[in-house]
Parts: C-alpha cells; sequence; structure tokens
C-alpha cells in the first residue's frame, strides 16, 4: 500500500493524507524527538495511526509503520505494516 501525505504543518498539527479511496485531513503531531505521527479518521469510523522515526536506512529512506482498525460489517479488521516513507522533492 502507498499512501502520500502533503501539506504538512507541524506547527498548526494538520496534514493531509491521499490514499486509494481518496484524500482526508488527518493530524500531525512531532513527540519529541522520536518522530512524526499521523492520525486519520476514516469515513467509515476506523483510525488509522502512521509513525514516521528519523531514522534513516541505506536508501536515505525512514522508516515508518502503519496500525489501523477498519470496521466490516459487525466486526473490526485490525491491521499493522511496516515500510519506507521517502521526502518528495
Amino acid at each position: 500500500m502507498t499512501t502520500h501525505f502533503d501539506s504538512i504543518d507541524l506547527k498548526g498539527g494538520t496534514a493531509r493524507v491521499i490514499g486509494n479511496a481518496g484524500s482526508s485531513d488527518v493530524l500531525a503531531r512531532v513527540t519529541g524527538d522520536a518522530g512524526i505521527y499521523f492520525l486519520e479518521e476514516t469515513r467509515l469510523g476506523g483510525l488509522a495511526v502512521t509513525f514516521v522515526y528519523p531514522l534513516l536506512d541505506r536508501d536515505r529512506k525512514f522508516v515508518a509503520v502503519m496500525s489501523r482498525r477498519m470496521d466490516a460489517l459487525d466486526r473490526p479488521i485490525p491491521s499493522q505494516g511496516y515500510g519506507y516513507c521517502e521526502i518528495w522533492q
């Protein structure tokens, strides 16, 4: 899965996420020296948190983790994944 964040305003605590289901506004927070997280409430009531660590890999990409809880019918569907985040120029 590919997710894009743009219009990141860390002082204002906002950003925009662009994913496979469209775009929406999200919360953006800095956690001291630990990294940045983005919190999204989905249209169907689920939550997605993406945490970007200030750690660079060999390809100069940041390590990222996404945890989310989606709802389908009468039960939650949790998922978690990890990958990389890169800055677009």
